[in-house]
């Protein structure tokens, strides 16, 4: 769903007439060149293309307010430990069934495939038809693609991937041992097309990209980034592809500079409305736990105070119909209106290349990289770091000083200097509960984290009532498919249930890289 903002934006590059879409390997020397003919009418197919850039790059992170909300903050944000819903959306599951209790109804967790499949091939397969397979808007929307459906992918498991094609959609579901190396070869791909391109950023395509104002040489940052993610959530599964996949994305060039942070403009930011304007959405205890215990210079910037000046965050599933007074009582996003939407940090480079140097992935001192990471979030967000490395962790306590039921403790946070720990394993531990911290509002990267590796210890639901294998300790481990699938694809929906999780399309079942825990 393409919002007010985003239609403003594409109606002002149509009225400009810009485009660029042209050859990786020829006609370079056209990219920078301006149409003079801005009758729209008069536009070729091509110069139009770039005009579905916008809403493809949107998905990234979904500004219109309801599909935010029924993914990046319901759903990713409560099972990654950021965010909690004081309210009970009695309109999507009513009482006992939401994500917050890890039993919700279908149109609690059908967000995140039907609000990104549809609408990004939708404009992909325009991309492909009207140029033909070749230009930068064509490698750009490639770049979307992998960052995409990869999202979508570590929500569900195996979806529909390399047979879809043409706006085919009723096809076969990707193994997971296909699909994660089918989107590394993709990516891989659109990197070599980006390489080509050099470091000429290009004002044609900037009236289009509203992530990197037309300059190549970031998307290829991020591009590396991606592939060094997806990498490491498959380490498990093919140790030998994901190495590979890290070095060659650390030679090409990672995004490891704040100032290449990719965000998203918007003047109706919608954690801000469901926040502030409709009531709906809280800091997670988990979040709060950890940054007070370790007395984060971050807090301020993150979060907003209770009126008793404290930070406090909300335990999911307490949901007695509505908590009364809860925007006094728990703190809420940091975010204004108009603050950009991030869609990625260099300080998770920095992690993942710790992470990677730590299980010997990759050369280079895990350490170091650790230290950097948390030097670059600190960093990203204006703050001294302080004795923060000093702390010592231990055990941290949430207290809910208006229902002292939803109390928990912490018990084993680890220190952040990394001589605190003296085990491969003790490091792990520290590398990604500072990247939990500094990954903030990242839910889904939190949440996969979680059932990758365990890491961090997340404050369970205080109200269980999920069904079907899902424990209090291990969570959520996937959503089901929605009803969408097996009305419209049901053959090989079914087929795929049966083949990859036993004939039991459950949120208890893991995916083949998330058993850790």
């Amino acid at each position: 769903m393409i919002n007010k903002i985003t239609i403003k934006n594409i109606l002002a590059v149509v009225a400009a007439g810009s485009l660029i879409a042209v050859s990786c390997t020829k006609n370079f020397e056209n990219i920078n060149i301006h149409p003079t003919d801005l009758d729209p009418d008069n536009m070729s197919s091509v110069e139009k293309v770039g005009t579905l850039l916008p809403a493809m790059i949107y998905l990234l992170q979904p500004q219109q307010e309801n599909n935010s909300q029924m993914t990046d903050q319901l759903v990713y944000g409560q099972l990654g430990g950021y965010y909690s819903a004081p309210n009970m959306f009695n309109n999507h599951g009513g009482n006992g069934h939401q994500i917050a209790n890890w039993n919700p109804q279908e149109t609690m967790y059908r967000g995140p495939y039907v609000d990104f499949m549809s609408p990004f091939y939708s404009n992909y397969f325009r991309v492909v038809e009207e140029t033909g397979g070749e230009g930068a808007v064509y490698v750009v929307s490639n770049v979307l693609k992998v960052a995409i459906m990869h999202r979508v992918a570590d929500t569900y498991g195996p979806i529909p991937y390399s047979k879809v094609g043409s706006g085919a959609f009723e096809v076969e579901y990707d193994a997971l041992d296909v699909l994660y190396p089918k989107l590394l070869e993709d990516i891989s791909s659109v990197i070599a097309s980006l390489e080509s391109y050099g470091n000429t950023p290009s004002p044609a395509l900037a009236e289009y990209d509203i992530m990197f104002k037309g300059d190549f040489s970031k998307w290829l940052k991020y591009a590396n980034s991606l592939k060094f993610r997806i990498a490491m959530r498959i380490s498990s599964m093919n140790e030998d592809l994901a190495k590979t996949a890290m070095q060659e994305a650390m030679l090409s060039g990672m995004l490891l500079d704040n100032a290449d942070n990719p965000t998203l403009p918007t003047n109706d930011n919608p954690v801000y409305k469901a926040a502030v304007s409709w009531g709906d959405l809280c800091i997670n205890a988990s979040i709060t736990t950890y940054m007070n215990g370790y007395n984060d210079p971050r807090l301020a910037k993150y979060f907003t105070r209770t009126t008793g000046g404290a930070y406090n965050g909300l335990r999911i599933g307490y949901m007695p119909g509505q908590i009364g007074g809860a925007s006094a009582r728990y703190s809420k996003p940091g975010a204004v209106q108009d603050t950009p939407m991030p869609v990625f940090y260099a300080a998770e480079s920095w992690f993942l290349m710790a992470e990677a140097a730590l299980k010997n992935y990759i050369a280079g001192d895990a350490e170091t990289y650790y230290n950097k990471a948390i030097e670059t979030s600190m960093g990203q967000w204006g703050v001294a770091a302080g004795n923060y490395m000093s702390h010592p962790g231990g055990s941290f306590a949430y207290t809910d000083s208006y229902n002292t039921s939803n109390n928990y403790t912490l018990t084993s946070v680890p220190g952040v200097a990394w001589s605190s720990e003296s085990t491969q394993e003790g490091h792990l531990k520290q590398i990604l509960t500072q990247k939990y911290i500094a990954n903030y509002p990242f839910g889904l990267e939190s949440w996969s984290d979680f059932r990758r590796t365990g890491y961090p210890e997340l404050i369970p639901t205080c109200s269980l009532a999920g069904s079907e294998g899902v424990t209090l300790e291990r969570g959520m481990r996937r959503l089901k498919y929605p009803d969408q699938e097996y009305s419209q694809n049901p053959v090989n929906c079914e087929s795929a249930v049966a083949k990859y999780f036993g004939g039991q399309d459950w949120f208890s079942k893991d995916l083949d890289w998330a058993k850790k825990n």
